[in-house]
């Protein structure tokens, strides 16, 4: 028996809790088209129900009277976000796809070769994410100046992100080489399935301010969120490590500790062997009992100057979610020497070390991807009259505060415009760098707006279009609003 088994058998019993998630669909990812088409450029220049969920502080920008709304009719607001960090289509079903032998698909024999520029995939790699988010309602209404506007959304989000051990690609490439230590230590798995009522209010403080040139408008804005979490799984501690000694002894060194919920209503259950399902499988409920809730909030401001430029600030997701309905807390511990692999009483030394052992727990608290969002926008037709049609030029800068699994720590920058060469017809295209994105993304998107509808499309990483299955990430963006 190939050595190299001990350690896959380690890993599988370390991961089972996020493979079993990875079923359960649910929605996250890019707020909107427009933003989506702009280099995710949006605290200045989003409008409407787009600006519910990215400042709040804009809806002071209505027209008095007007109305807006958003739903999954006629055609859905929808975001999907998926891609690695590493490894594109092409190689991926050349790596792992297999080939062809007399009508069969059989695994590919790597060469040395192979072996080689697969480990340089995972050298500065190994994340693989997914998120889909859909808004089912979202509607905004502006009374009057001195009442303010008002907004309310309800959405799904799920997203997922998970870091793919390098430890393990080398390990199964090259085999346990004697002397040599593996360890998975850079495992790490979040996912989670949230869904989201947020009412917004927000308001033109313009006439506090004293008379001047420069400033013509200040709006203030707040958005609280009330988060129910359906699911969720995720890695806590990770130590796992294996040395195969000069002796041929083999240490195994391994510590993990995981959390997991779901709502009761799905009708998958914990046996803390695995997630199990009862009376027929999976159940759907349009309003499941939530395994976990809590609060967000958001708060933005926005000023406008000369009558032409914005300039937007907000931070969003302030808060956290608390999982006190069927919360799980798994944990493994392992530490022994296997002298003989050949022995069967070593084996089951070994399988039963690495079982995880399962039990409920009162609550566990996740936080929300809290992030920070300045920018600018420009209209710039209002400045340059020789421009046909109408143009807004727009940047913002981001900067997120933990590296939950829709967010970065790292600061991000988008650049993006609007033109409109008709009013019906809007084209936006930007760039956004960053946010632990592995490349620059070409956004690039368009739509129709015609009376009191309008419907946009965006690719917010055109690039993967061009390149087909030499691209890294998938993403589209699409939504309807009515404006009246």
């Amino acid at each position: 028996m190939k050595k190299t088994i001990i350690i896959l058998t380690v890993l599988i019993f370390t991961v089972f809790s996020t493979i079993s998630f990875s079923q359960i669909s649910g929605a996250y990812s890019l707020n909107d088209p427009v933003s989506a088409a702009m280099g995710n450029v949006s605290v200045a220049n989003s409008t409407g129900t787009y600006a519910v969920h990215r400042n709040p502080a804009n809806l002071a920008y209505m027209s008095n009277g007007s109305f807006e709304l958003a739903t999954i009719f006629p055609l859905p607001n929808l975001a999907i976000n998926v891609g690695t960090d590493f490894m594109t289509i092409n190689e991926y079903n050349y790596y792992f796809g297999g080939v062809e032998v007399n009508g069969v698909t059989v695994p590919r024999e790597l060469t040395p070769e192979d072996k080689e520029n697969l480990k340089n995939l995972f050298a500065d790699g190994g994340i693989v994410y997914s998120s889909v988010k859909v808004n089912y309602l979202n509607f905004t209404y502006k009374v009057s100046d001195e009442i303010g506007a008002f907004g309310f959304s309800v959405s799904d989000s799920y997203t997922e992100v998970s870091t793919f051990p390098q430890g393990l690609v080398e390990l199964t490439l090259d085999g346990n080489v004697v002397g040599r230590a593996y360890d998975f230590n850079d495992l790490d798995f979040k996912g989670s399935l949230l869904r989201d009522y947020t009412v917004s209010y927000s308001r033109d403080f313009s006439d506090l301010l004293p008379k001047n040139d420069i400033l013509s408008k200040l709006s203030a804005g707040v958005s609280v969120s009330y988060v129910q979490g359906l699911a969720m799984a995720r890695t806590e501690e990770v130590k796992t490590s294996i040395k195969t000694n000069s002796d041929n002894t083999i240490d195994v060194d391994g510590h993990f500790v995981g959390y997991a919920a779901i709502s009761p209503d799905f009708n998958i259950h914990f046996d803390f062997d695995s997630l199990v399902q009862h009376d027929g499988g999976f159940h759907f409920s349009p309003f499941p009992t939530p395994a976990g809730s809590g609060f967000g909030f958001d708060f933005g401001l926005n000023a406008e100057l000369i009558g032409a430029v914005n300039i937007g600030f907000a931070i969003n997701n302030i808060g956290s979610v608390t999982w006190n309905n069927n919360v799980a807390r798994y944990e493994s511990n392992t530490a022994l020497v296997i002298k003989d692999i050949t022995d069967q009483e070593e084996r089951d030394s070994l399988a039963n070390s690495i079982s995880m052992s399962g039990k409920f727990v009162n609550e566990y608290v996740t936080n929300l991807p809290t992030v920070m969002r300045f920018g600018a926008s420009v209209q710039v037709d209002k400045l340059v009259n020789e421009i046909p049609g109408t143009l807004l030029v727009a940047a913002d800068v981001i900067k997120g505060f933990n590296d939950e699994a829709s967010n970065s720590s790292d600061f991000g920058f988008g650049l993006g415009l609007e033109w409109r060469p008709f009013h019906w017809l809007p084209i936006m295209t930007g760039l956004a760098f960053g946010n632990g994105r592995p490349t620059t993304a070409w956004s690039l998107g368009t739509g129709i707006d015609v009376g009191a509808f309008s419907f946009t499309i965006a690719a917010h990483n055109f690039g993967s279009v061009i390149h087909g299955n030499d691209a890294k990430t998938i993403n589209y963006v699409m939504g309807s609003r009515f404006r009246f």
